[in-house]
């Protein structure tokens, strides 16, 4: 997302102004709608990068959203020796959901139809939702 305007700021303080007019990279990744609404989709510098490709993690954050078992999941980059960093899953499950050998095949499944190889998570955690902690 870049932007220019009068109600652009002015620059960094301690750094050049910018120039009148120019545009500002606001590190944003997002898109326009099918109304012409901006959408934001996630900041440039979350980002995974695995093999030497590049993974957004809201954009395998959404394709989880889109299972109707997983009720919040946060998506991150650990180390790897062989890969620079893997991806990472942390999945909160709709309550009474036994995430056994068939559900996490189905699971691979709904990735697989909407995700390239390398942006499926390779590391998993399940925890149960806890408010106030």
């Amino acid at each position: 997302i870049v932007l220019r305007g009068a109600s652009r700021m002015r620059g960094y303080w301690g750094q050049a102004p910018l120039d009148d007019g120019a545009w500002f990279d606001t590190g944003d990744l997002g898109r326009l709608d099918g109304e012409g609404a901006l959408r934001i989709d996630a900041r440039r510098s979350d980002l995974v990068v695995t093999g030497g490709e590049n993974v957004y993690p809201a954009e395998v954050e959404q394709r989880l959203a889109a299972h109707p078992d997983v009720v919040e999941s946060m998506v991150f980059g650990v180390p790897d020796a062989t890969w620079g960093q893997s991806v990472a899953a942390l999945l909160v499950l709709r309550p009474g959901v036994t995430a056994d050998d068939a559900w996490w095949l189905r699971l691979d499944a709904h990735l697989r139809a909407g995700l390239a190889g390398y942006k499926r998570p390779r590391r998993w955690a399940v925890t149960r939702w806890v408010w106030g902690v």
